[in-house]
């Protein structure tokens, strides 16, 4: 099956759906982060209250930020190929993105229930990406060793992106 696929999605393809799988995700966080956070706010880690008090439309924002930035590396990487220094950082994004499935999926089985995001990490974002990261390995694209760089990377980037769109957010909106 996944030789299948490969046929059918070239890398070029493979970036864009990624962006897209990421609107997918991001839009079910924007629609329901407001008000999850206001309703199981006593059940947050105090280090992570402060960060989880943000509106619909400063996460919005935030969220938009990460697109644009998404989007000029699809485009970039689309114009330059698969040997420039942006699908480099495509295979940061997708790596990222993979790490932020997995924590929803750790996240919800923490709260025993929903978390904003869960239902688009099941179906699209956790099984494309993991698709694109192991695509990017049988390619040679990516060593596991590199990944495994990345994913603490990227797990660490996730919590200062957190408390950045906070920040943006508030200063924007």
């Amino acid at each position: 099956m996944v030789d299948w696929l490969d046929k059918k999605i070239s890398i070029k393809l493979m970036v864009w759906l990624t962006l897209l799988v990421f609107v997918i995700h991001d839009s079910e966080e924007i629609l329901t982060m407001e008000k999850w956070a206001a309703d199981n706010i006593s059940r947050l880690p105090d280090f992570i209250k402060d960060a989880a008090q943000i509106n619909t439309a400063q996460f919005a924002m935030a969220v938009l930020l990460l697109f644009v930035i998404g989007l000029l590396v699809a485009g970039l990487t689309t114009r330059y190929g698969v040997e420039s220094t942006y699908f480099k950082a495509y295979i940061f994004v997708a790596v990222l993105l993979l790490v932020n499935a997995i924590t929803h999926v750790l996240q919800a089985v923490v709260f025993r229930g929903y978390i904003p995001g869960v239902v688009t990490t099941i179906i699209p974002l956790l099984p494309f990406t993991v698709y694109a990261v192991f695509r990017l390995i049988r390619e040679g694209y990516l060593s596991t060793g590199m990944l495994m760089k990345l994913s603490a990377i990227a797990f660490i980037l996730q919590g200062v992106l957190t408390v950045g769109a906070k920040i943006l957010g508030k200063l924007i909106v």
